[in-house]
């Protein structure tokens, strides 16, 4: 029933995977939830977990602190609500595919398409459970932030650019195809990852594989890397008049009751849906503006982050104590102390980790630290600095303040 911890486990409500807390299950949705279809989510991880919920940065919903028994009811639960997940290998487009009037291309006509074709194939079985797809109808809500094993970029000419891993940035470009081409290509593309290996990613394909495929290909017209280390918008206008507004729980963690409370109260306002999204972010999906700012006043009272500009953004910090087995800190504790100093921000950012994993940030921060059995290593911009010999909190957010400050003053100083 449970998968190893280790780096890299992708831990599903078929095999969830054994933390400090208990048993973590983690859940891609293909499209919104309505309230009643979250509300049942919320209700089945109270009941038997621990009801505790993580949106990641991909987008993705992690439920916490099951036991086996307990997880095996949740999932009954969720199979009897009828909820859309993705199946493996994900194929992820932008929360707003279908709705957004900024599209260049119909993402969601796409990865449907081509999340048909490869279920039937017969190597998914032996591709790593990590490995992703991502279209990008090129909307209001970019995904070049997330790393792709195979990526599908809308054009201005209605086509799509192709590229293999990395991000929006990183990724190697291969070329331009047709709608028409793009599943068969796709089928190709994972074919040739599963033959390197079942912990395979497109990374790990051969130069005379991707050489061969660019000959397949038109050569792409670049566009410019949209990547946003942070969610910037929180407002989004909708096709059919519609309105969606985010809200971001802090650190993307919130708890079942708070999510039931969110619901109910915003069912006043007619959300038609709730959509999870990169950067943390839960969507509710409005008829009006106004309900949406009457949706972002109840988020408000819950404690939910609905501004841009709010501190706690420019803080990162994984589960930690209690709930990683991996962890030495209480990291959610520390950040949200560290936060409310208002020393950090989008140029200076605060990751607090557990342990040397650091699994909340890719990325380096401006400060970063590191929980370790015995002490904190802090690292400030890239740098190591001298260890924090405590893992007293009240020790560690005065060190940390202290290293917050002297950044502040040097960074006044006039260039020599």
């Amino acid at each position: 029933m449970t998968t190893p911890l280790r780096r890299g486990a992708c831990p599903t409500l078929q095999s969830p995977m054994q933390t400090g807390d208990g048993l973590l299950v983690r859940m891609g949705f293909s499209g919104g939830l309505c309230a009643d279809q979250l509300t049942a989510l919320a209700r089945s991880a109270q009941a038997h977990g621990a009801g505790q919920f993580e949106i990641t940065a991909r987008g993705n919903l992690q439920a916490r602190g099951f036991s086996p028994q307990g997880a095996q009811q949740f999932a009954q639960d969720l199979a009897a609500a009828s909820l859309p997940f993705r199946a493996h290998p994900q194929v992820e487009t932008a929360p707003l595919a279908g709705c957004d009037p900024h599209e260049r291309s119909n993402s969601l006509a796409l990865s449907s398409t081509i999340a048909s074709v490869i279920a039937s194939a017969e190597f998914t079985d032996r591709l790593s459970p990590k490995l992703a797809i991502v279209v990008d109808g090129g909307g209001q809500f970019t995904l070049d932030a997330l790393n792709a094993d195979i990526r599908f970029n809308a054009t201005v000419s209605g086509r799509w650019r192709l590229s293999t891993g990395g991000d929006g940035r990183s990724a190697r470009i291969l070329g331009e195809l047709d709608e028409a081409n793009a599943a068969a290509t796709t089928t190709a593309l994972l074919r040739a990852i599963a033959l390197q290996g079942p912990a395979a990613r497109a990374r790990d394909l051969p130069d005379e594989t991707i050489q061969g495929l660019r000959r397949t290909l038109d050569p792409a017209q670049a566009d410019p890397p949209r990547v946003n280390a942070l969610v910037a918008a929180f407002e989004f206008h909708l096709a059919g008049q519609r309105f969606a507004r985010g809200m971001v729980p802090p650190f993307g963690a919130i708890d079942a009751l708070t999510l039931i409370s969110l619901i109910e109260r915003s069912r006043q306002q007619d959300v038609c849906e709730f959509r999870f999204t990169p950067g943390r972010m839960l969507l509710a999906l409005t008829p009006t503006v106004e309900q949406g700012a009457a949706v972002v006043n109840i988020a408000r009272s819950l404690d939910l982050i609905v501004e841009p500009d709010d501190a706690r953004l420019f803080a990162r910090a994984c589960a930690g104590l209690p709930g990683c087995a991996s962890g030495h800190l209480e990291t959610r504790v520390l950040a949200r102390r560290l936060a409310a100093s208002q020393r950090f921000t989008k140029e200076f950012p605060l990751h607090v980790s557990g342990c040397a994993k650091q699994c909340a940030v890719r990325q380096s921060a401006g400060l970063t630290l590191i929980g370790e059995p015995t002490g904190v290593a802090p690292i400030v911009n890239g740098r190591s600095l001298d260890r924090i010999e405590t893992r007293d909190l009240c020790a560690i957010e005065m060190c940390a303040l202290s290293i917050a400050g002297e950044r502040a003053i040097a960074s006044r100083r006039p260039a020599p």
